[in-house]
């Protein structure tokens, strides 16, 4: 903001209410093993086809420090984390009312403790910014161990790059939205003053965007050039931006496998199977027709149970059961979309409630990073917050074209949201207005 850039920051090490103790200490670096468990398991899988383990560990003291920290509702102090709760709630409720309730209480009792939660754990752990930096610093750490699997285990399969046996990652869109949010979680180190960490994140942005490429995923694609547009827009030095950018972009355009290329660009026609010409653009044309029959499917299972839907998780039992109904038989795939996976299962309060946590974690991040770019003394928590807002567009824009509601990229997400919103607020408090 005009005027600003001037203006020196009040010392983030002397906000009141910023020292962990010992306990939120010892939460917070079993939340950041917790959240590199999942890696561990799945390089271990990779290997020798056995997991580590670590996350079952995990699971059972990562809620046992939340309890004792004394700060178990601290993510309840924020909208977003409020709005998150009652998207929880709404699922719960919802259960009962399923079309297999055996199935959706399977979900649940796996997506509470393994994902939902994961919003609190951050908020309740993560209450210094330097702990954000240092969580941050473990999902970059995350995303070139992905990188790395790609280079070591990934293979085309139907000409997209996909990590057979992965845990996680064995879907080529899965592994597409991961390369994605890793190249997001990058960008923060472009804020800093390291010459080393902006050299080695710059060389994992440009693998994690080939790797990403390869996939063939188009929705990630789409949600990626979109991102890109926005922090063009939103951020600071376009020209240096477009200087460094656009060459990595030709290049590994360039490079890319023919198939890939194919895929990426048979996005959004009217072509008929007539019309194609070979087995690539089939493909990919029989995937979109596809996509739009279950997202018109999916809209109406919404209105036909608008308060409870059909049961979270069971979209694909209910579709097959009006199949059959008919005579024929059911696809048994998901939405492709994860606002209507939300709406067709879950109903419309739990759509209102999830769109909401997402949508002010996007408005606080966008306004924490305006209110603080250039100011002396605040970089890290402009660095923070504006990866934060690209981590969360990114997020938002790719699951309009694939389901992924049950995860744990949007709790994170929002969670640290949270985290870095409460830390850096005593301070933010004393800047004074312009």
């Amino acid at each position: 903001l005009p005027g600003l850039a001037l203006v020196p920051a009040p010392s983030l090490s002397s906000a009141p209410g910023l020292a962990p103790t010992i306990t939120q200490r010892i939460s917070f670096a079993l939340v950041c093993i917790f959240l590199l468990s999942g890696y561990a398991n799945d390089f271990t899988n990779l290997i020798f086809r056995e997991k580590a383990y670590i996350s079952t560990a995990c699971l059972f003291l990562v809620p046992i420090s939340f309890l004792v920290t004394g700060a178990s509702f601290r993510g309840l102090r924020h909208p977003i984390g409020r709005f998150w709760m009652a998207f929880g709630i709404w699922l719960i409720v919802a259960a009962p009312l399923s079309v297999w309730r055996g199935g959706t209480f399977d979900l649940l009792i796996n997506y509470f403790p393994r994902s939902f939660m994961l919003t609190y754990y951050v908020a309740a752990s993560a209450i210094s910014l330097r702990q954000c930096r240092q969580l941050l610093y473990t999902l970059i750490g995350g995303a070139f161990f992905v990188i790395f699997s790609c280079f070591a285990f990934g293979s085309f399969y139907g000409r997209r790059l996909s990590i057979p046996h992965s845990i996680f990652f064995s879907n080529a869109n899965e592994l597409a939205l991961q390369l994605a949010l890793g190249m997001a979680y990058m960008v923060f180190v472009f804020f800093l003053k390291s010459k080393l960490l902006k050299i080695l994140c710059f060389g994992g942005i440009v693998l994690s965007l080939s790797y990403m490429l390869k996939t063939g995923s188009r929705g990630v694609f789409v949600a990626v050039a979109l991102v890109a547009i926005v922090a063009f827009l939103s951020g600071r030095r376009q020209l240096l931006l477009v200087a460094g950018a656009l060459p990595v972009l030709i290049i590994t355009v360039a490079l890319l496998p023919q198939a890939s290329r194919e895929r990426l660009g048979f996005l959004g026609t009217d072509s008929s199977f007539a019309d194609v010409s070979d087995e690539v653009e089939a493909s990919a044309l029989a995937s979109q027709y596809q996509r739009e029959r279950l997202l018109w499917e999916s809209i109406a299972f919404t209105f036909a149970n608008p308060l409870f839907g059909v049961g979270p998780g069971e979209f694909m039992v209910a579709e097959n059961g009006e199949k059959e109904k008919g005579g024929g038989r059911g696809e048994w795939r998901g939405t492709h979309n994860s606002y209507t996976e939300v709406s067709s299962e879950a109903g419309l309060p739990a759509f209102f409630f999830y769109t909401m946590a997402l949508f002010l974690c996007l408005r606080q991040n966008y306004r924490r990073y305006r209110r603080t770019a250039g100011i002396r003394g605040l970089e890290e928590v402009a660095g923070l917050s504006f990866t934060l807002f690209v981590a969360a567009m990114v997020y938002a824009l790719a699951t309009f074209f694939f389901h992924i509601t049950y995860s744990s990229y949007l709790p994170l997400t929002l969670g640290l949201t949270i985290a870095v919103e409460l830390a850096s607020g005593p301070a933010l408090a004393r800047q004074p207005a312009h």
